[in-house]
């Protein structure tokens, strides 16, 4: 059940590279390349709008990890409602983790919420064994069926 939810929510995946967005900075902090922002919308028992805005270790390719990222989020975020509601709450919650051999394997972080989401995305696969490593970083936004553009 829950992965259909997650395959809905995918289709309705709505790419953008504009590097901002309404209600907060979105940028991720030097060192990241340009960011990549989807939209996912029809989550059960998550906010109807989230917005995720993808960076990675600059020189590195975004778009072949968004989709990955994304089911890695959702993955967490279905399980961490603390995070969740700090994010409706008007913080712009980021994760920031470290990706090798195609796989998340660290995270830290002092916020309790965001430690949350990342311990359940520890362990998702986003390329193969041989993918270089790359740090990575996801801010999160959630919005209303009103905040849509």
């Amino acid at each position: 059940m829950r992965t259909k939810a997650l395959a809905a929510a995918l289709l309705a995946l709505a790419a953008c590279k504009d590097g901002s967005a309404e209600g907060g900075n979105l940028s991720p902090p030097a060192g990241f390349g340009e960011p990549v922002g989807i939209t996912l919308a029809g989550m059960p028992g998550l906010p109807p709008q989230i917005e995720i805005r993808i960076a990675v270790t600059a020189g590195r390719a975004t778009d072949p990890l968004v989709k990955p990222i994304a089911q890695a989020v959702l993955k967490g975020l279905g399980a961490c409602p603390n995070f969740v509601k700090a994010g409706q709450e008007g913080t712009i919650p980021s994760l920031s983790f470290r990706v090798e051999q195609g796989k998340i394997v660290s995270a830290t972080t002092d916020d309790q919420g965001a430690k949350c989401v990342l311990d359940q995305m520890v362990g998702a696969r986003l390329g193969d064994d041989g993918m270089a490593p790359l740090d990575a970083l996801a801010i999160v936004r959630f919005g209303t069926d009103g905040d849509a553009k």
